[in-house]
């Protein structure tokens, strides 16, 4: 019995990795144009350079992390339906503050 675990496990980990594979593909370029459009062309360099350190620290913590929440999954999804959550908000947030008032 403990191998169809291990099988399905397995399975788990690497649908995990095309999924977060994908959304990097698609939303680090989504992100990056955002930045571009909205920096002041004079700190472009530097904004980026932000941005990529604040992709780091957050890797780093995770990398920290993550023996505990490999142990607590239904904390990890809990995590990560925040993060969903607060991206979502900030992204409407943002779509909000960008639309023209219409009259």
């Amino acid at each position: 019995m403990p191998e169809q675990g291990a099988r399905r496990s397995f399975l788990l980990v690497i649908i995990g990795r095309v999924l977060l594979g994908a959304a990097e593909v698609f939303i680090t370029p989504i992100v990056r144009s955002i930045v571009a459009q909205n920096a002041n062309p004079k700190y472009m360099a530097l904004v980026f350079a932000l941005l990529y350190l604040a992709y780091k620290v957050l890797s780093s913590i995770l990398g920290f992390v993550q023996e505990y929440l490999f142990s607590a999954p239904v904390l990890a999804l809990e995590i990560a339906l925040g993060g969903l959550i607060m991206v979502g908000y900030w992204y409407f947030k943002l779509l909000k503050v960008e639309k023209p008032a219409e009259n």
